[in-house]
């Protein structure tokens, strides 16, 4: 468990939802095994999240700053990361299908303007 509360905390900043999307939807999801287990899995690479993820925030659930991490150090990841990240990259989802409805919302009007000019001028 970890501490939530903005009480705890400092140098508090917002993300921006879009470049958490961009950022998540370049990240591959895997199948695999760890090595000498038969059982399969599916998630996330830790080196393919810290390429995509800035260096100065801490994913790996140390309290460690990442860019101070060794490589040997970033293979593994917080499991308070993941859900808020994929939780930001909805949210940035969100906002975008929510701006393409107002652009959709606006060419449908201007279909309607030019169809009804168009029947008009079929029939005088």
């Amino acid at each position: 468990s970890q501490a939530s509360s903005r009480t705890f905390k400092e140098n508090i900043n917002q993300l921006d939802d879009t470049v958490i999307m961009n950022k998540v939807k370049n990240l591959p999801v895997y199948e695999w095994s760890y090595i000498g287990a038969s059982r399969r899995n599916f998630g996330l690479m830790a080196e393919d999240v810290y390429a995509q993820i800035d260096s100065s925030v801490d994913i790996s659930g140390t309290s460690t700053y990442t860019s101070s991490l060794s490589s040997e150090q970033r293979t593994s990841l917080s499991h308070t990361v993941l859900p808020t990240l994929a939780y930001s990259a909805v949210r940035g989802a969100i906002a975008k299908i929510e701006s393409q409805e107002v652009v959709i919302a606006s060419q449908q009007t201007l279909i309607n303007d030019l169809l009804a000019r168009v029947t008009a001028l079929e029939n005088p």
